[in-house]
């Protein structure tokens, strides 16, 4: 049984967790980019009201495409982190674009750019890089990566990752094991078998059921809009994962107890009829 449910966590890892696409997909279906970019510009808009800066400069400095790779870059990042492929590193915005524009609007209210006006701008700059920036990581590893605790879970999460194959040969073993043990009545291996995989079904259906029922996902206590979306259908591919291949593993079992009981009806009625003999 903790085979099968090996096996499926490490799929699981493979397939969800560790998987850049199904990140960047889920994202690109739903109003996270949308929710997202209002969320920016509101603080755009907050930005405006202390420096005395139209909103618009700074809205026209970043574009919703670089809002987009900035997101994608934050997941790339996390995704290879937590594969030790490469050191976190948060999201940064070339600000040259920001103090272009900013010093083209000074210019145009014929202000002069002395240092201290420079410096300004330079400020100003870095505050819009910190606000796209703040915005487009959905993965905030640097928030946690000092934490043992969370080093621990990387390496549970990366062990997982790279023990699919071994899963898969382990379980085989052990189907063999089951096998070779019961070689004489060869019908309990499918007993064995069709106990395991229903039993491990029960362990992921349940929860997977529980969740949707109580419409988990959707009760986030997150205040931020594109966040609480994001983590919405994220968390949805999650059960969704273990809900079909719960289901899988639920069918192998019964088809498994179903050749248990031919096998065994077959055999007593062989029995019967050596005996009636």
């Amino acid at each position: 049984m903790f085979s099968i449910i090996i096996m499926q966590l490490s799929f699981f890892v493979n397939l969800k967790v560790l998987d850049v696409n199904f990140y960047k997909n889920t994202l690109n279906k739903n109003d996270y980019f949308s929710l997202m970019r209002k969320d920016i510009d509101y603080s755009f808009n907050n930005l405006s009201m202390i420096t005395s800066i139209p909103e618009k400069v700074f809205v026209s400095s970043v574009s919703n495409e670089d809002v987009k790779k900035l997101a994608y870059y934050n997941i790339d990042s996390s995704q290879g982190y937590m594969k030790y492929n490469n050191s976190y590193t948060d999201n940064r915005i070339d600000t040259n674009v920001v103090y272009n524009n900013l010093q083209n609007y000074v210019q145009k209210k014929n202000i002069k750019i002395d240092v201290n006006m420079k410096n300004q701008l330079l400020s100003v700059s870095t505050d819009v890089g910190n606000i796209v920036g703040n915005h487009s990581n959905l993965f905030n590893i640097s928030a946690v990566d000092k934490y043992p605790q969370f080093q621990s879970f990387r390496k549970l999460v990366y062990l997982l990752y790279n023990i699919k194959i071994l899963s898969i040969i382990i379980l085989l073993l052990m189907v063999a094991l089951l096998a070779y043990l019961n070689r004489r009545r060869p019908r309990r291996t499918f007993l064995w078998l069709g106990s395991s995989f229903i039993a491990s079904s029960i362990m992921t259906l349940i929860p997977s059921f529980l969740a949707l029922y109580y419409k988990i996902p959707n009760r986030f206590a997150i205040n931020t809009a594109y966040l609480k979306v994001a983590l919405r259908d994220i968390a949805l591919g999650y059960i969704e994962y273990f809900t079909i291949t719960g289901a899988i593993v639920l069918l192998i079992g019964i088809f498994c107890m179903f050749i248990y009981n031919y096998l065994s009806n077959h055999a007593h009625i062989k029995h019967q009829r050596g005996t009636s003999q």
